[in-house]
């Protein structure tokens, strides 16, 4: 087996009682407010996965407490596109349960892990890493049992504004079925890339 290193969040780095357990199993720390450091530490993790590591992306970013699969980061995606290596999907299932809403301590609870097939990057550059960051989001979402954060959100907020302003005609149908929308990425020029 290929060995896997976790990608995490710098500031875990950043305090010892975090970083000293994290660094004894292998986690590349990717800076997120630093363009410049993010950019070398995204290239270090390229490197890593180009070199025959396994980096392992949370892609949604961060962990929240409320259901629902949040849109991806582009990041694991840009490393996969650049070291030419495919994305293979891993679905955690029961975690929440691990960590319910209404405590800081786990419980004991079994997680399952279902791994889906790899997905190859179709070219290069943003583009590539844009329409390989979609693929493995459409083959996880319904493997968490979980409704879309983006879907779950807007009906949060559908729902305050009957609440807050009686008579309001609401949505027929879902919301996204509306209008289509692309996505568009807005980047500063860093060290040649944009």
């Amino acid at each position: 087996p290929r060995p896997v290193a976790f990608i995490a969040k710098a500031e875990l780095g950043q305090k010892w009682y975090s970083r000293w357990p994290l660094q004894r199993i292998g986690v590349l720390f990717v800076e997120r407010f630093d363009r410049r450091r993010g950019l070398e530490d995204y290239r270090a993790v390229a490197r890593a996965a180009r070199d025959g590591g396994s980096p392992l992306f949370f892609p949604e970013g961060t962990f929240r407490r409320a259901p629902g699969l949040m849109p991806f980061r582009l990041g694991a995606f840009l490393c996969a596109v650049e070291a030419e290596v495919p994305v293979i999907p891993l679905v955690l299932t029961g975690t929440r349960s691990i960590l319910p809403s209404d405590s800081w301590f786990p419980r004991h609870h079994r997680v399952d892990v279902t791994v889906g097939s790899p997905l190859a990057p179709d070219g290069d550059g943003w583009h590539a890493a844009l329409a390989l960051r979609d693929r493995p989001r459409a083959v996880m979402l319904p493997l968490t049992g979980e409704r879309d954060a983006g879907d779950a959100e807007c009906d949060r907020i559908l729902a305050r504004f009957a609440k807050d302003r009686p008579g309001m005609p609401g949505a027929k149908r879902a919301l996204a079925s509306y209008q289509p929308a692309e996505r568009h990425v807005l980047v500063d020029e860093v060290d040649g890339v944009k």
